[in-house]
C-alpha cells in the first residue's frame, strides 16, 4: 500500500467537481431560457440538475473515500515499524552467552 493517495484520486474528484458545476450552469442556462409557454427547457434544466447532482454526490463520496484511506495509512504509520527477527544462534553465539560448553 501506498503512502499517500495516487494522483489520479484527486484528479477524478477535481473532475467530478468540474462536471457537477457543468451540470448545474447548464441547467441554470436551460432554466433562463424557458418561457411560459415552452416547459420544454425546463424538463432539460431538470436532466442537466440532476446530473450535476449526482455528479456532486460522487465527488463527496470519493472525496470520502480519500480521506478514509489516509486516516487509514496514518493508523498503520503510528503503529509503528515492523518488527524485525533476531539473528539466528550460531555455535559461536551459544558458547558466548554460555550455553554450550
Amino acid at each position: 500500500m501506498s503512502e499517500k493517495p495516487k494522483l489520479p484520486s484527486w484528479a477524478t474528484f477535481n473532475l467530478l467537481c468540474l462536471n457537477a458545476c457543468i451540470g448545474f450552469g447548464g441547467a441554470w442556462l436551460f432554466w433562463q431560457m424557458a418561457v411560459p409557454g415552452f416547459e420544454l427547457f425546463l424538463y432539460i434544466a431538470g436532466c442537466w440538475a440532476l446530473g450535476g447532482l449526482i455528479c456532486a454526490v460522487k465527488a463527496i463520496w470519493h472525496l470520502y473515500r480519500i480521506i478514509r484511506h489516509e486516516r487509514m495509512m496514518a493508523a498503520l504509520k503510528a503503529q509503528g515499524v515492523d518488527p524485525k527477527a533476531d539473528p539466528t544462534a550460531t555455535l559461536e553465539i551459544l558458547r558466548e552467552k554460555g550455553l554450550l560448553k
